[in-house]
């Protein structure tokens, strides 16, 4: 896990960054010790502890995909630590910068209403599954409209230039400025 000092002030620049208390910042360490394999968590453990907690795979490959940043198939602390940081701290800046990343399934820069309707599918079925066995891993219809509509209204409140396409300044600054837009994206 590289010079436990270093480490240690790599964690605390992080976690300060993001305004991370110190009890949730133990937590953080202690999760990443208990998970890790020769100082890296693997991707095939990480997905399978996501999936017990009732995420979809297409969610959980996404939140992989958005802090795997080297693309190496692991999580070193320093990629673990923002994860973490950024799921319970952060500004709001910070957050949509995540969702935003999060969302861009193909890493273009750009959100089409197709990646925006994936994502919070996706977010949909993990909260819904959460503390219960019964919800499955599909949308009914009237979801399906409801998350279209929510999808709609985003693009139609932050898509400045009315590409179809949302870049990353037009989701943050829109997000900040439309508190409905921001409402919608926290309900999933």
């Amino acid at each position: 896990m590289g010079n436990s000092k270093s480490v240690k002030n790599e964690a605390k620049e992080i976690f300060d960054s993001y305004g991370i208390p110190k009890m949730q910042r133990k937590e953080i360490l202690k999760t990443f010790r208990t998970y890790k394999k020769d100082g890296v968590i693997p991707k095939e453990l990480w997905i399978e502890v996501l999936l017990e907690t009732g995420a979809t795979i297409e969610f959980a490959n996404a939140l992989w995909d958005t802090f795997d940043r080297n693309g190496d198939g692991s999580l070193d602390y320093k990629e673990f630590f923002i994860m973490s940081a950024v799921s319970v701290g952060g500004t709001k800046e910070q957050k949509l910068a995540a969702s935003f990343d999060l969302f861009d399934e193909n890493n273009d820069g750009y959100l089409t209403k197709e990646e925006v309707i994936n994502m919070l599918s996706a977010c949909y079925i993990y909260h819904q599954k959460r503390g219960s066995d019964e919800f499955g891993d599909s949308l009914n219809d009237e979801d399906k409209e409801r998350i279209e509509r929510i999808t709609d209204e985003i693009f139609e409140k932050i898509d400045i230039d009315e590409n179809g396409k949302i870049d990353r300044e037009e989701f943050i600054e829109g997000a900040l400025a439309d508190d409905l837009v921001l409402t919608h994206l926290k309900q999933f």
